[in-house]
């Protein structure tokens, strides 16, 4: 079986030497963005995800802004202040290296978050819509992610990311079951690995897990827990995006949570 991409673990361990941030029943509003890039590489139109948060009540609002991994310690927590009725953009503050970064809001009062990713220089493919994703429906230890279908063909190419916050970094690395099942239903193969410590991307993920043929597949991802015996904060996602090569259109496709006993 494949490794993972490792382009910015070594920023991703050096980061994790602090104690992670844990939960603040003070913020009860919150708002997770999986996946968060800035991408310059060879081959790939330089694109960009642009991030806004808007205050949608009639009084200043105070937003935490938790990014992982970020371009410097001091970036990884940030508190950005809204005024009434007012909107503003994020800055990304995430590592140049071939990664991608988490995004985790919270607040005491009431905001909503969007996020887009784009070519960066202008006539690219389309926008490509980044869900937000609720914090409590990330899995916990037992809990399964279903991904899919992604597809390989003519007209398709697909990657699927491990994704968590910046509240995991004293947790993982995750121990994790995978399993391949066919549109078929057929299960294809059954894997255990360990996660790295930053959010990471898989570009070929037929390869990555030696299939001999490139049938639409759905991924079944299950979290057993932490190597390091600690149980996450709010825990694990795993995405599913899908390309047209001859549009370069791309959409994030169905991410479904079952939860363990």
């Amino acid at each position: 079986m494949g490794r993972l991409r490792r382009g910015a673990l070594g920023l991703g361990l050096l980061l994790a030497a602090a104690c992670g941030p844990g939960r603040d029943p003070g913020l009860p509003h919150k708002a997770f963005l999986p996946a968060v890039v800035r991408s310059r590489l060879p081959g790939r139109p330089p694109s960009e995800t642009h991030v806004e948060l808007t205050n949608p009540g009639s009084t200043p609002i105070e937003i935490r802004l938790q990014r992982w991994p970020p371009d410097a310690r001091e970036a990884e927590s940030e508190t950005l202040t809204l005024g009434p009725n007012a909107g503003r953009a994020v800055s990304l503050r995430i590592p140049l290296l071939p990664s991608v970064s988490s995004f985790l809001f919270e607040s005491a009062s009431p905001f909503s978050v969007g996020a887009v990713t784009r070519d960066r220089q202008g006539g690219g493919p389309p926008p490509l819509v980044v869900p937000v994703v609720d914090t409590e429906a990330l899995a916990r230890p037992g809990d399964t992610l279903r991904v899919g279908p992604i597809l390989s063909d003519r007209e398709h190419q697909s990657r699927i990311g491990f994704t968590f916050p910046a509240t995991e970094r004293d947790a993982v690395p995750f121990r994790v079951r995978i399993v391949i099942v066919g549109a078929d239903g057929v299960r294809l193969g059954t894997w255990d690995q360990s996660l790295q410590g930053v959010p990471q991307v898989i570009d070929d993920p037929w390869a990555y897990l030696e299939l001999r043929d490139r049938r639409p597949l759905f991924v079944e991802v299950t979290l057993l827990g932490g190597t390091r015996g600690r149980r996450p904060v709010w825990g694990l996602w795993v995405y599913g995006i899908v390309t047209e090569t001859g549009t370069n259109a791309s959409r994030f496709v169905e991410t479904t949570v079952r939860r363990g006993s």
